[in-house]
């Protein structure tokens, strides 16, 4: 992590000191100078800070999503098709999903709610868009590739 932007371990300032250039970035204004092509996103509550990599043609290449409790490494890179696949090296976004889904489903045995319902149902359709668009993919055999769309 660099100098601009702490962890709560490493400054007294609350959960996440933000950097300025990079709030500027999100925002749609001059990059972040001291981040580069990078993009940081970091919410207002400062509950996390993350970070989304790029690749020589601008083609999406892992990065990392840190604050209290949470720890994710992106994936880097395509996996490849055929001999040529590798393993997985970070998250996907499925993976993140799946597991959020799943603790609120742990919530609905203890306490019920109509809202985690509904947060379950929405999760639960973007994991199939997920999956859609895997299948399509496939299908274009581009799936594994940062060819097509």
């Amino acid at each position: 992590m660099s100098e601009s932007v702490k962890s709560a371990e490493e400054s007294q300032e609350g959960p996440m000191q933000q950097c300025q250039q990079c709030i500027n970035a999100v925002a749609g204004k001059e990059p972040c100078l001291v981040h580069g092509t990078e993009t940081i996103a970091v919410p207002q509550d400062g509950s996390f800070v993350a970070e989304n990599h790029v690749d020589e043609n601008g083609i999406p290449a892992g990065g990392y999503v840190k604050g209290i409790g949470l720890d994710i490494q992106w994936q880097n890179g395509p996996l490849g098709r055929g001999a040529d696949r590798k393993p997985q090296n970070g998250a996907f976004i499925e993976d993140v999903m799946q597991a959020v889904r799943q603790r609120v489903q742990h919530y609905q045995i203890v306490k019920r709610c109509d809202e985690n319902d509904m947060i379950i149902a929405h999760l639960t359709a973007a994991l199939k868009e997920c999956e859609n668009r895997t299948k399509r993919r496939e299908e274009q055999q581009v799936e594994g590739t940062t060819e097509g769309n």
